[in-house]
């Protein structure tokens, strides 16, 4: 008598499981389940036939059943758990011990899908989508639309992978393994991966990391010169840069804590009020963060590695140099040769700039990785130029250009591929020196910057009014990205998306009196090109000026005024500004060149007469008396400030013109496109 397909397939489990066959078990398990079901339906109609045949079937039935057993035993000591559902995403009643176990609830006629997804409706629609578009389908077909669903999920604590079988057209089985072992391992094996990145890459720049630790300490032991509205973005600015840094050396505990303590600070300022946690921060607090990383580097590296920081190293090449030009003034007694020695000795206490951007061609091709994009090894020509640490602040904060440049800039490889563009992008820095200046540039060959997206995202941020705007140069709207709080992401992530990190580097580049030039292509690339004076040092500070003439401004009309503004002023220099109802500049010049501007509404202008004025004046005198008294003020305060730069203490000269009055069209007008100094 020939055999049925169905007995051949259980005399053919039977050797499998005589065998120990697992995985013979396991690959065509699908297959028997589905027989199974279709035997089980044929033995319900059969049974209502002839007693007979009823016990046929029923002999039949108990040798299924007693070899459905058998597999059930088996399958339920493998440590995986099996399910079958149908269309309707119903569990049925075929299914594993340890299925139960691992979901950890009475599985039968449930939505499987509700169990994987119980609080995301979104996620649950999709996946019961996709599950009934693919009964029907080719197998390719089905294979990637399968490709589309999670296959990893936490549920009862424990870490499970999913993987979906397609039985026929209306049923799915579903294998589960429990994988929670292999996480804890995969995650404890890169967690010593990650302390010992930290470990390489702090001992390759051993000088500069422990610059910026020593930095950072200096940052926590004043931190509560930052706890009032006026000093938060600052610390912002000092913290998001931190962030950078530590998270460039590979930092574990305090990256983390960092971004934490910025998102405080974010919302101290949105909200206008300082947050209680900020304010009861301490110092040693702050540095506890960092104590935790330093304890693991001590572990590895010993404790003597930190004492590190009180010697420094000298090419041998330099020494040589002092020790001829020693000697030659001791033959010679040549006074000229004592500047050159002085000038010598001093440039020993001089770091060699590389030192600084060493460490960013690590970071570049580490954060490529993490974000999936593909990129060249980056391109550095570094010149050998010594430098003093005025200039460190300023190096330490173009890790935000590098990192912008790989989280913005640089597209994934799809994008890339459908603009015909290499899959792997390319980004350079060139340092060198110019005559007496430094030149910085900074390349990728990214997306560029979408001049549209900016002005609208300006706008959106109460950055520029749509009138305005429309008035800019593109060179204008480029510099919005330097912005305080300016971001184009929607959302915040530890790399970027706070708006604060190109604010940093306009901040150190203007203490520098640096200038930044920015190249755009949109969807081909960027070009930063930063320019810092070397010979400066005896010079007028710009961003100083600044300063002080802004907080002199608001203190005299506070204090010596006795007037209420608000103290929350910017400090921008820019190619466009946007006037008030009453306007007024100064021009600098000789040994300091700028335009110095300021604005007022009408009510301060008032304000204003009154203090300067007792006596009572018609209308007409009284319009005048607003410009005139706001150019005063301007007047007096310039004056006063510039006594107290050193660039008139060693001096210096500087000329000051007759204060120039303007209503808002004419300013407008006037300050177009015209490079000025607000405050």
């Amino acid at each position: 008598m020939q055999m049925t397909k169905e007995q051949k397939l259980i005399q053919e489990f039977e050797k499998y499981i005589q065998s120990n066959d697992i995985e013979s078990i396991y690959n065509h398990l699908p297959r028997f389940l589905k027989t199974y079901q279709k035997l089980s339906r044929r033995m319900d109609r059969i049974l209502n036939q002839t007693d007979k045949q009823q016990l046929d079937m029923l002999k039949l039935k108990e040798k299924v059943e007693d070899r459905n057993n058998k597999i059930n035993l088996l399958l339920n000591s493998i440590g995986q758990g099996f399910l079958s559902f149908d269309q309707d995403m119903k569990i049925e009643s075929e299914y594993s011990k340890e299925a139960y176990i691992l979901l950890n609830q009475d599985i039968y006629n449930k939505n499987i899908v509700q169990i994987l997804y119980p609080d995301d409706k979104e996620k649950q629609e999709f996946v019961e989508q996709t599950l009934k578009n693919i009964l029907g389908q080719d197998f390719a077909k089905q294979e990637i639309l399968l490709s589309l669903l999670d296959n990893e999920f936490f549920i009862n604590n424990k870490y499970l992978n999913v993987e979906y079988k397609v039985l026929d057209d209306k049923h799915f089985m579903m294998i589960i393994t429990d994988i929670t072992e292999t996480k804890q391992m995969a995650k404890k094996v890169q967690q010593e991966q990650q302390i010992l990145k930290m470990a390489v890459n702090v001992v390759t720049s051993t000088d500069q990391f422990l610059e910026i630790k020593d930095d950072f300490t200096t940052l926590c032991n004043k931190i509560d010169d930052f706890k009032t509205l006026d000093t938060i973005k600052s610390l912002q600015r000092e913290i998001h840069t931190f962030k950078g840094l530590f998270a460039q050396k590979d930092l574990v505990f305090i990256v983390e804590k960092l971004h934490d303590f910025e998102s405080y600070i974010q919302k101290s300022i949105k909200n206008n009020k300082i947050e209680l946690y900020i304010i009861e921060l301490t110092s040693n607090e702050i540095l506890s963060w960092l104590d935790q990383d330093i304890e693991i580097l001590k572990d590895i590296l010993g404790e003597d590695f930190f004492t590190h920081g009180n010697y420094m190293s000298i090419k041998k090449d330099r020494l040589s140099k002092l020790y001829d030009d020693v000697a030659t003034y001791i033959k010679t007694k040549n006074e000229t040769m004592l500047d050159t020695i002085q000038t010598e000795v001093q440039q020993l206490q001089y770091h060699c700039i590389d030192i600084y951007f060493n460490p960013y061609k690590t970071m570049i091709v580490e954060l490529a990785n993490r974000l999936d994009k593909l990129i060249n090894p980056p391109v550095f020509d570094i010149q050998e130029i010594y430098l003093s640490d005025k200039y460190k602040v300023f190096f330490n904060s173009l890790v935000h250009i590098f990192r912008n440049g790989i989280d913005h800039g640089i597209e994934d490889i799809e994008t890339r591929y459908e603009l015909n563009k290499p899959l792997e992008a390319t980004i350079s820095c060139k340092v060198f020196q110019e005559d007496n200046t430094l030149k910085i540039i900074i390349e990728d060959d990214g997306r560029g910057i979408d001049i549209q997206n900016i002005k609208q995202k300006a706008i959106e941020k109460e950055i520029y009014s749509s009138k305005v705007i429309d008035l800019l140069s593109e060179d204008d709207i480029l510099m919005t990205i330097f912005h305080d709080n300016f971001s184009t992401r929607e959302t915040i992530s530890d790399i970027s998306g706070r708006g604060v990190g190109l604010a940093s580097v306009l901040e150190e580049l203007k203490k520098l009196n640096g200038s930044i030039k920015i190249e755009n292509r949109f969807q081909y690339g960027l070009k930063f090109i930063f320019s810092l004076p070397l010979n400066s040092d005896h010079k007028s500070n710009e961003y100083d000026f600044l300063n002080k003439l802004t907080k002199r401004t608001v203190e005299y009309i506070k204090n010596d005024l006795a007037i209420d503004i608000d103290t929350n002023y910017n400090i921008t220099t820019s190619t466009f500004i946007e006037c008030q109802e009453l306007n007024s500049y100064i021009i600098l010049s000789k040994d300091m060149n700028s335009t110095i501007f300021i604005g007022a509404s009408k009510k301060l202008a008032l304000k204003l007469i009154e203090q300067f004025i007792s006596a009572d004046y018609d209308k007409e005198t009284l319009s005048l008396l607003k410009i005139e008294n706001l150019s005063e003020l301007l007047n007096i305060v310039v004056g006063n400030i510039l006594q107290d730069l050193d660039i008139i203490k060693n001096g210096g000269k500087v000329d000051i013109s007759t204060p120039v009055i303007l209503n808002k069209d004419k300013c407008l007008e006037k300050f177009q496109n015209k490079q000025v100094i607000q405050p």
